[in-house]
């Protein structure tokens, strides 16, 4: 398997989360087990995708009583991580 094919897999894979996001019914977070069904199988590929999405600002996540949501980022997201300067993540207790 070369470099190129496997970064193929992983825009591939990239691209059909963000279309399944993009066809929800629901309007905000869907979890990541819905999400992650639909997906062609490859356990690291589609964690590997789902955080190169999140690392470039274009889904949001978060973690709820051991689920894990997904949901296509705002503009006010998207901005944020444009934004020079460190990115802190912001934990609520």
């Amino acid at each position: 398997m070369t470099t190129e094919s496997t970064t193929e897999t992983m825009n591939d894979t990239e691209r059909r989360i963000l279309a399944i996001l993009a066809e929800a019914t629901t309007d905000g977070f869907m979890p990541w087990a819905v999400i992650r069904d639909k997906l062609p199988p490859g356990f690291w590929r589609r964690i590997n995708a789902l955080d190169a999405l999140h690392q470039s600002g274009a889904v949001e996540v978060f973690r709820s009583r051991g689920r894990t949501y997904v949901a296509a980022a705002d503009a006010f997201t998207r901005a944020a991580y444009r934004a020079p300067g460190p990115r802190r993540a912001l934990v609520l207790s």
